[in-house]
């Protein structure tokens, strides 16, 4: 747990490089709780170490770190995240981290998912924004599994501060694949508004799309 100048402990270091071995023997020998007050510690830019880790790709390690967390300890850690700025699930829809999301989900009763799922980050966005955004369809696919059919047109259509939904996030990330999925949870005329929702700025999906020269988003 010692800390240099920067705030960074071990296991940032090994999260951001990836070295499993070195991971292994630096965790094994910790009790869950050890680990935990481990993962919570932030170096002096916010971040804690697995942040290190997804930033970096390093799932392999994410996904290790989360795996004995038990329910309750994954709530710590979501909280220490939500400090530092964004949620997990936020986090994990960035880098798609489906395993780590679907393992968090799990643990959570029907109400607590509904409250993650429909959580915002300091743009006011859901993490279906963050994942659109990020070309993330899978995980976009992987939270809407969790709704239900009205539940994922409400999240669908959910609005973040500048008045953009999830599909002004795919049309900016240039993610027709998303758009279309999302697309493909509404009926005809919720189709249509969405199409025809603007931002604060007035644009639409579409105008999002063209500006970004994404021929087949339009």
């Amino acid at each position: 747990s010692i800390q240099n100048i920067r705030g960074v402990t071990a296991l940032h270091i090994v999260c951001q490089s990836g070295l499993v071995a070195v991971f292994h023997s630096l965790v094994d020998p910790l009790e869950s709780e050890q680990l935990l007050e481990l993962m919570c510690i932030s170096d002096k830019e916010g971040s804690i170490p697995i942040c290190s880790a997804w930033s970096n790709n390093n799932f392999i390690i994410a996904n290790q770190l989360l795996e004995p967390l038990k329910k309750d300890q994954l709530l710590k850690l979501s909280s220490a995240l939500e400090v530092c700025g964004s949620s997990a699930l936020h986090l994990c829809a960035k880098y798609g981290d489906t395993e780590a999301a679907n393992k968090l989900l799990h643990q959570l009763t029907p109400k607590e998912n509904f409250s993650m799922i429909f959580s915002t980050d300091q743009l006011g966005g859901t993490p279906v924004h963050t994942a659109a955004q990020h070309r993330q369809t899978a995980f976009v696919r992987l939270l809407f599994s969790f709704m239900s059919p009205e539940k994922r047109i409400q999240l669908a259509l959910a609005r973040d501060k500048y008045g953009a939904t999830s599909i002004h996030a795919a049309s900016q990330g240039g993610n027709p694949h998303t758009v279309w999925y999302l697309l493909s949870c509404l009926n005809s005329m919720q189709q249509y508004e969405a199409i025809c929702t603007q931002d604060i700025n007035g644009e639409t999906p579409i105008h999002v799309a063209t500006a970004f020269t994404l021929n087949a988003l339009v």
